[in-house]
């Protein structure tokens, strides 16, 4: 646990309440999917992972003078209308020049909001890991684009993207609420990934390119 810090660690280290850490909570400006329950040895916990949680809170503690509540969310967690990147920046980060390409052939897009972009480092990620052929990673991309249509996919804290494998062939999926994925004989998780995953890498990967319109 040396990349989390637990909530009573965190409120003696930044010095905030309890009463500000679950008022900004409420107020979106950090994320829910950064409050872990973990086991510890009084029991239920909540951990935090450290360097999003301090980089965030000395953020908010630096600018709440200077911004209002909403324009701090709208700073810190805009949405996919006030996000903009050239495909052609996304493509520069580790290892995403292919799912960048891809992309751009399966939907003419060169300029991308916010979870246009996170659907094509998330494939980056995939094809990092298991570097599967050009149909496996446009099944992802394209059932990502489906599921981000129908409902907000990159919110829900307790989702699981999963990549299938059976055979030849490659499948997504996507679990809410924790459940279990069932697999038929056969069938091998060939790649998972948390939302909460989503909200550490690729999430802070183009933080760092982020551009306002």
């Amino acid at each position: 646990m040396n990349d989390m810090i637990s909530k009573k660690d965190l409120l003696k280290e930044t010095g905030i309440s309890y009463g500000q850490l679950y008022r900004w909570k409420r107020e979106k400006l950090i994320p829910d999917a950064w409050f872990e329950k973990q086991s510890s040895f009084t029991g239920q916990e909540t951990f935090f992972p450290r360097t999003l949680i301090l980089e965030r809170i000395h953020f908010i503690l630096t600018h709440k003078d200077e911004y209002s509540l909403t324009e701090l969310k709208n700073l810190l967690s805009p949405d996919a209308d006030s996000r903009s990147y050239s495909l052609m920046d996304v493509a520069t980060l580790p290892n995403a020049q292919r799912s960048a390409q891809l992309y751009a052939g399966m939907t003419g897009s060169h300029r991308l909001n916010h979870g246009q972009a996170l659907t094509v480092v998330i494939c980056a990620m995939y094809d990092m890991v298991a570097s599967p052929d050009d149909n496996s990673i446009l099944s992802l991309m394209t059932a990502l684009e489906s599921w981000r249509e129908k409902s907000d996919i990159y919110s829900n804290a307790d989702g699981r993207l999963y990549v299938i494998r059976m055979g030849d062939t490659r499948l997504p999926a996507f679990t809410t609420g924790g459940g279990e994925i069932m697999l038929p004989e056969g069938a091998d998780v060939e790649y998972s990934m948390t939302m909460n995953d989503i909200s550490r890498t690729p999430t802070r990967m183009l933080n760092k390119i982020y551009e306002v319109k």
